[in-house]
Formats: structure tokens, C-alpha cells, sequence
């Protein structure tokens, strides 16, 4: 039975074009934070469809290569039933 996925993947997993989102900040050396993803992005809806736990690591702008290094990344530190890479087209 799965328990807990990772979710990783680009603005549509993320949930970027929904309305609930905070405006992203950038700091003095200009790393941008995005905040948390949306409660309407598809991985939350399915959190709470399923009562299962996502661990929701979509970030807007994404690109395979960091999809594919951080899925490395957390399976390491962490055992999850699924990961779900929503693949980009850069």
C-alpha cells in the first residue's frame, strides 16, 4: 500500500498559476524563494483525496537535471512507496 510519495517536477506541480500563492521573494544574494506550493496544486488535492503523505518538492522553473538530483538526494535520506518526477520539456 502506498504511504508516502515525492513529488517533484516544475510550476505545474508546483501549482504556480493558482491563486493562493504568496508572491516570491529574492534575497540580497539573489536566491528566489518560492514559499510553500499551493493547496490546490495537484499533489495537495491528492494528499487529501487519499489521506496519504507528499512530500511536494516542485519548484517553479525546475529542470530535469535538478528533478532528477534532488529525487536522488531524498530517496538517500528518505524511503518513499513512489516518486512521481513530472518531467519538463528543457
Amino acid at each position: 500500500m502506498i504511504k508516502n510519495i515525492l513529488v517533484l517536477g516544475d510550476s505545474m506541480s508546483f501549482g504556480s498559476e493558482l491563486h493562493d500563492l504568496q508572491p516570491a521573494t529574492t534575497d540580497e544574494d539573489g536566491v528566489v524563494d518560492f514559499g510553500k506550493p499551493s493547496q490546490y496544486c495537484w499533489p495537495s488535492v491528492l494528499t487529501k483525496l487519499a489521506n496519504i503523505e507528499i512530500d511536494n518538492l516542485a519548484k517553479p522553473g525546475a529542470g530535469n537535471h535538478r528533478t532528477i538530483r534532488v529525487a536522488i538526494e531524498k530517496t538517500i535520506q528518505k524511503k518513499y512507496d513512489l516518486v512521481i518526477c513530472a518531467w519538463s520539456d528543457l
